[in-house]
């Protein structure tokens, strides 16, 4: 891979030796169009149904004069599209973090942090300075060599961020996988017989078995970074805000009246034993009496809540957070071990 030459030459990988990069606009970002489009095909197919070799009924949930046509048609079959579609977006990712320094193998990458360190330490440079304060021709051979990977760091670290480029390119690598693809799916056929279909019953079975297939996913050691990324926990958690509205409504009528009888037995044995309070009130009776979702909704634990494998919360308090107040919902519930999500791609 290309050393960075001067200041004016910021790294863009071996097509570019010589070539001075504009400053703006910056270049990486346009350099990054052809994977950032390929992206956008893979959701654009999952937000239309095309998911998996199963192809699309086009008839689906449709009677009558509704109908297309008299029989039964499915298209796009035998053919994994979605799946398809972000492998193609992983190896376009990949080729454009090649060929532009913002990936290195994990040997080089390696080599050139240490000799950035070097520099680093015998000049007393932070690690957000390029040096550009010295120049290699005033240097011995070997601290030139350093200065030039502190830059090369310094601008792969500067072009990453700026194309939000780690962010794309693990996205692409964990959709890619099918379990990935299945989850998707089911969540898109939960939303459409929650909408579209009016069939809650079915929709509530195919939220579930998405959230198991979800969690799988997110549990991946390879998707680490995946599954910390607040687009996707801001996504996971308004699907499971969902899921959440539509148990309420279905099993509130049978709840709400439990609740009460467990209480009120609750506060016969308080009573029994000296414990109870004048004017004292159950929160079951309340329930009992209050049956506005919004105004009280009936507390289920969500399969979101609670905490993963290493004791993090699933959905950070941050981004329940962030997408309560977008979607104006007032009570915001406290996770266990609250952390804080990583910025908002953009």
């Amino acid at each position: 891979m290309t050393e960075l030459k001067s200041r004016a030459d910021r790294f863009a990988g071996p097509g570019n030796m010589g070539r001075k990069m504009p400053r703006s606009p910056a270049e990486i970002i346009f350099r990054g169009y052809p994977a950032r489009s390929q992206s956008f095909v893979a959701e654009r197919l999952e937000d239309e149904g095309w998911f998996d070799e199963t192809g699309w009924a086009v008839d689906q949930g449709r009677s009558g004069r509704n109908r297309w046509f008299e029989k039964d048609v499915v298209v796009g079959t035998g053919e994994k599209l979605a799946g398809d579609a972000w492998h193609s977006a992983v190896l376009k990712w990949r080729q454009h973090g090649e060929e532009n320094g913002m990936i290195l193998d994990p040997p080089r990458q390696l080599q050139v942090e240490e000799l950035a360190r070097r520099f680093r330490e015998r000049y007393k440079l932070d690690m957000r300075d390029p040096g550009e304060s010295y120049r290699p021709e005033s240097l011995d051979p070997e601290m030139a060599k350093c200065l030039m990977a502190q830059r090369q760091l310094f601008y792969q670290n500067q072009n990453r961020q700026m194309t939000n480029f780690m962010h794309h390119y693990q996205r692409a690598f964990a959709e890619q996988d099918p379990d990935a693809i299945q989850a998707r799916k089911l969540m898109f056929e939960a939303e459409r017989l929650r909408t579209k279909e009016n069939e809650p019953d079915q929709a509530i079975t195919a939220y579930a078995r998405a959230f198991q297939i979800w969690i799988k996913v997110l549990s991946n050691p390879q998707y680490a970074d995946f599954r910390n990324d607040s687009f996707i926990l801001e996504g996971t958690y308004e699907s499971e805000l969902k899921y959440l509205d539509l148990l309420r409504q279905r099993l509130g009528p049978q709840l709400r009246p439990a609740l009460m009888t467990a209480d009120l037995f609750r506060l016969g044995a308080d009573g029994a034993s000296g414990l109870s309070f004048p004017g004292s009130i159950g929160f079951g009776i309340l329930y009992s009496a209050v049956t506005d979702q919004k105004a009280l909704p009936i507390p289920i634990l969500g399969p979101m809540d609670g905490n993963d494998s290493q004791g993090q919360p699933w959905i950070p308090l941050g981004v329940i957070q962030d997408v309560r107040a977008r979607l104006n919902l007032d009570q915001t519930p406290q996770p266990s071990q609250p952390s804080q999500p990583p910025s908002r791609p953009q």
